[in-house]
């Protein structure tokens, strides 16, 4: 919603409120209200339904459909790799803090606070650079040959065609409201 705040000022249309900021004059038009919904509508059923695809879908089978939907290789695999080391680097993290908490005696400084994390900031970037290079190694020692063998056959079915044309529904309701909003 806070992104969707400048659309109120900088659409064009009909004012219906206004206020001068030093010597600005901003206006709240009807098409940057409906132009604001609009796009607050479209990024919360987006964000909606990633939230939906994976709390309901297996990691593993998200990126098998988008090998099988012709995704760029590197980014398949980059996403797989990111999504498997981010448990680790947070682990890590709470890991630094937790001595980073053993070894603090009474208040830091404000100043003092940054600098510690800084350098933990700075730390954790050295050991997943590190991590990462020793994973490149070990798999590329082990004839890693660039793509992931999937054991398990995705099959498609009714209830697998029935979501699909609900959330095009969807996305099509959505587009007409959108529509509605803008010429209404």
């Amino acid at each position: 919603m806070v992104i969707a705040i400048p659309i109120l000022f900088i659409t064009p249309g009909v004012a219906i409120a206004s206020l001068n900021l030093f010597s600005f004059k901003l206006q709240i038009t009807i098409q940057g209200i409906s132009s604001a919904l609009q796009f607050i509508f479209r990024v919360w059923a987006c964000v909606s339904s990633l939230i939906l695809l994976t709390l309901t879908t297996k990691f593993s089978s998200i990126i098998n459909a988008m090998e099988n939907l012709k995704i760029p290789k590197v980014f398949t695999m980059m996403v797989s790799i990111t999504y498997r080391f981010i448990f680790l680097l947070i682990d890590e993290a709470y890991r630094m803090a937790l001595a980073k908490e053993a070894r603090t005696i009474g208040k830091m400084s404000k100043i003092d606070a940054m600098k510690t994390l800084a350098s933990m900031i700075s730390s954790l970037f050295i050991r997943a650079y590190e991590r990462g290079e020793k994973v490149y190694l070990a798999m590329k020692n082990r004839g890693y040959p660039g793509k992931v063998r999937n054991l398990s056959i995705i099959k498609f079915h009714f209830k697998d065609a029935s979501f699909i044309l609900s959330f095009f529904i969807f996305i099509v309701f959505v587009f007409l409201i959108g529509g509605l909003l803008n010429h209404g």
